[in-house]
């Protein structure tokens, strides 16, 4: 069965679109396989009767996946709380774009902020979900 912890982790690459949470997502993403793939070779004939090795490991990767989650959740909520003290940017409200008509002539039309694609740091008025 999953556990919820790890479910939560693979959810913030649908959240978030951030430049530094994909590079995590995907990092996890990618443990997340190896790890499929590399825990049948921990469960060893040498580690029997108990396996307290493999269960070791599993133990510290338990209780590191809630701390990592927690951390990142405070990370964010301090970048949130330091975007809520800044002075509002317009720096991206008013953009436009110059069109060409079918007859040729040039008209400049209006981009609304959400298709311009700009990252976290560059949309100061975009706030992390907790």
């Amino acid at each position: 069965m999953e556990q919820p912890d790890r479910a939560a982790l693979f959810d913030l690459d649908g959240r978030y679109r951030g430049n530094w949470i994909r590079p995590i997502t995907v990092l996890v993403d990618e443990y997340y396989g190896w790890a499929h793939k590399e825990s049948p070779l921990m469960w060893l004939n040498q580690y029997k009767p108990r396996n307290r090795i493999p269960w070791i490991i599993i133990g510290i990767c338990n209780l590191a996946c809630p701390i990592l989650l927690l951390t990142v959740r405070f990370i964010l909520a301090r970048e949130n709380k330091k975007r809520d003290a800044e002075p509002v940017n317009d720096a991206y409200e008013e953009v436009y774009i110059e069109q060409v008509t079918a007859d040729g002539k040039r008209i400049e039309v209006r981009v609304d902020k959400e298709f311009l694609d700009l990252t976290d740091v560059q949309n100061r008025d975009f706030r992390y979900v907790l």
